[in-house]
């Protein structure tokens, strides 16, 4: 075998595996903070939650936004149409192999096309996200509240 084509695979194959290791963080783009203005109802839940402890944290860290929140089942509740003042805020925390999770917050909002303006539907507006250790998993949803809080006071002039 070609050794520079020894050298190429074993280069290929390092990156790919260092890459599975990195931390991945996901923030909110610009126009996702710029989102959350005027919204006064938010919708929370957390997807799989059996012991109702991360829907705990998550309450706790939407405290200080200053809007109405309401607990809700994620999974039904995305059958409910929002309101243009409303959004739901759903987090996930992915087990995955090798004691890694991927913990993320999305929120979803009513939106419309500019071309058809008849046309609405609830889409997702805002992100972020992190993989992390199994065992931080809860910290990480706790963080990523308060980065979405941070968000949302300073988009609504907080």
């Amino acid at each position: 075998m070609n050794k520079y084509l020894v050298a190429a695979m074993a280069v290929v194959v390092l990156n790919i595996s260092s890459k599975g290791f990195a931390a991945v963080d996901e923030s909110a783009k610009d126009w996702q903070v710029r989102s959350l203005k005027g919204i006064t109802l938010v919708r929370y839940g957390v997807v799989f939650d059996p012991d109702n402890h991360l829907t705990k944290t998550v309450s706790s860290g939407l405290s200080g936004i200053g809007v109405t929140l309401k607990s809700v089942n994620v999974k039904l509740d995305s059958d409910n149409p929002l309101s243009p003042k409303e959004a739901r805020l759903k987090v996930v925390v992915d087990y995955r192999e090798k004691d890694k999770s991927w913990v993320g917050l999305y929120v979803q909002q009513r939106s419309k096309l500019d071309r058809n303006p008849a046309v609405t539907f609830d889409a997702e507006t805002y992100k972020i996200g992190t993989l992390c250790e199994n065992a931080s998993a809860a910290s990480e949803v706790k963080n990523l509240c308060d980065q979405f809080s941070r968000d949302f006071n300073r988009s609504n002039g907080k």
